[in-house]
């Protein structure tokens, strides 16, 4: 990735004077750090719509649900409830590549009973090239089989269920290497090419096939992460259609352990148009982003940028979390779904990102959902053992640290400990 390219994802244009934290590592560091750090961070969702804005209306297949995307009176004034779940929600953490048993058994004392494990595949070269690509991705899968069979031992061991996230999808997420006249550029490639939606059916089958002897550790096979289709796609080709399919090929080998889908992004307000799947035991995903100023501040924002939690000029408060998510509560309520946070945090240098995770984390278990922190020991700027010391992303500008306040405020949500509902709203 390029500099123009950062600064053209980051939403700043090649003329700006203000600088993002890419721009400063890409003074600091090479092109290859820079593009690392641009993978650490290009998990992000679309910036989240702001409070009162309705979701974009787009002409995608297959997006609308009953209610004609409409929320409850309830939802829509934030003060809907879920009904009583039976047990405590799971709680846990988005992991990449824990590398030694220490690391397991420091998230396992933290008191995690859940993980949510990264499928990180590529294929080589150019999609366009299909022969030479899928060959490649079948090569890598086959490897990142490997390594979620270790993530199955490990959280096994330690009594932890594992959430399997497709994080990457054959053909790519975003499609770059398009002629200028295809207006689909932004969305996943699969959406557009039936070569690609087989190949990732395909990849579930024998994803399903291989961890079969590990089904009592799965939380459930998390289908697509952060599933992009903005432009309507050719028949049987669209967001709802490819995630049943590949909910059927796992359904022929494991029959009864939950699928996890989400709505566009896993983002929130799109939930008013989430079409839920025609299949029992499915559990709905969705990432908390909001305000994504504020938790992504000084990545996809100027250096400069200091944004405030709570901020009372911009309505910004546990009560504006509340509303945020009441399309996803009033979706839980309408279906009887089962929910999952499969992310949520805010950067490290944001200030009091403490108080941001716990409120989170309180609104979550009030309304019964299980929830996943982004993210233990993978890209820094998630780190809640890691201080930041300077504005950037290299190693040099973070130190370790035994005890912060982010790293507090979750293991106290871990652990349960949390203001009863409706406190601080």
């Amino acid at each position: 990735m390029t500099l123009k390219d950062m600064r053209q994802a980051t939403g700043v244009r090649t003329g700006d004077r203000q600088r993002t934290a890419f721009q400063l590592v890409a003074c600091r560091f090479s092109l290859p750090y820079i593009a690392l750090c641009a993978f650490l961070c290009a998990d992000f969702p679309s910036p989240a719509e702001e409070i009162g804005a309705e979701a974009p209306v787009l002409i995608v297949n297959a997006l609308e649900d009953e209610s004609g995307g409409q929320l409850s009176a309830a939802a829509a004034r934030g003060d809907a409830r879920p009904p009583v779940m039976e047990a405590a929600p799971l709680r846990g953490a988005v992991i990449g590549s824990l590398r030694t048993d220490g690391d397991w058994d420091t998230l396992a004392s933290w008191g995690a009973t859940l993980v949510r494990h990264q499928i990180v595949c590529k294929g080589e070269g150019s999609a366009n090239n299909r022969a030479v690509y899928a060959t490649a991705w079948r090569r890598n899968f086959a490897k990142e089989l490997d390594r979620l069979e270790e993530t199955l031992r490990q959280a096994g061991e330690r009594g932890m269920k594992v959430c399997i996230d497709q994080h990457s999808f054959p053909g790519g997420g975003r499609v770059k290497d398009l002629p200028e006249e295809e207006a689909w550029g932004r969305d996943a490639r699969m959406f557009h090419d039936p070569f690609y939606a087989d190949l990732f059916v395909e990849s579930w089958t024998n994803l399903a096939a291989r961890v079969a002897p590990w089904r009592d550790v799965i939380y459930g096979y998390g289908l697509m992460n952060e599933p992009r289709q903005e432009t309507p796609s050719p028949e049987g080709l669209d967001l709802h259609t490819i995630q049943t399919r590949a909910a059927r090929a796992i359904r022929e080998i494991d029959p009864s352990t939950p699928i996890v889908v989400g709505s566009m992004h896993n983002d929130p307000g799109w939930f008013r148009k989430l079409q839920p799947l025609d299949l029992g035991n499915v559990i709905y995903e969705v990432h908390v982003y909001y305000p994504h100023n504020y938790t992504h501040q000084r990545i996809l924002t100027p250096l400069e940028t200091v944004e405030n939690w709570p901020d009372p000029a911009k309505g910004w408060d546990k009560a504006f979390l509340r509303k945020s998510l009441a399309p996803v509560l009033d979706f839980q309520r309408r279906h009887g779904a089962r929910m999952l946070v499969g992310e949520f945090s805010a950067v490290t240098w944001a200030p009091n990102a403490e108080g941001y995770i716990r409120d989170c984390i309180e609104l979550f278990e009030e309304f019964g959902w299980d929830w996943c922190y982004h993210a233990y020991r993978e890209a820094r700027v998630w780190n809640v053992e890691l201080e930041s010391v300077r504005r950037g992303l290299g190693t040099d500008d973070f130190r370790p640290a035994a005890d912060t306040p982010r790293k507090r405020a979750l293991l106290n949500g871990l652990n349960g400990v949390f203001a009863p509902p409706g406190i601080a709203d």
